[in-house]
């Protein structure tokens, strides 16, 4: 009788294939909610940044993120750590929460929030 012993190769292979597999499925809606702040001095535009991802029929609310066009075209984000958003993640399942808590995720909020923050009002400029 044969016995086989996975290597650690094979093994972190089935997990990135199992985790591309689980990549397709949605997690729930996305909403990203932008609440423009008072002008500070230096600061073209700002606003506090609210993802929420709607599970269940409940949107789960991210807090903490404020986005600051500090130049024409230059946005600097404060983006909370996820520890912070802890609480939040219990609410979804484990897929969901290492889809939030993936590169892409974060990648897809570098993006679209300076998008979004470009939308406001336009900035007035001296």
């Amino acid at each position: 009788m044969d016995r086989c012993v996975a290597s650690p190769l094979d093994m972190m292979h089935e997990r990135s294939v199992s985790k591309r597999n689980t990549a397709n499925e949605p997690v729930g809606i996305l909403r990203i909610c932008l609440q423009q702040q008072a002008q500070e001095a230096d600061v073209l535009r700002a606003a506090k940044v609210t993802p929420s991802i709607e599970s269940n029929g409940r949107p789960i609310y991210f807090t903490g993120t404020v986005a600051k066009e500090v130049r024409l075209g230059w946005v600097t984000l404060e983006i909370s750590l996820l520890e912070q958003w802890e609480e939040s993640l219990r609410w979804f399942t484990m897929t969901a929460r290492e889809r939030i808590e993936s590169p892409e995720f974060s990648q897809m909020r570098q993006r679209e929030i300076p998008n979004r923050l470009r939308r406001l009002n336009s900035p007035a400029v001296a």
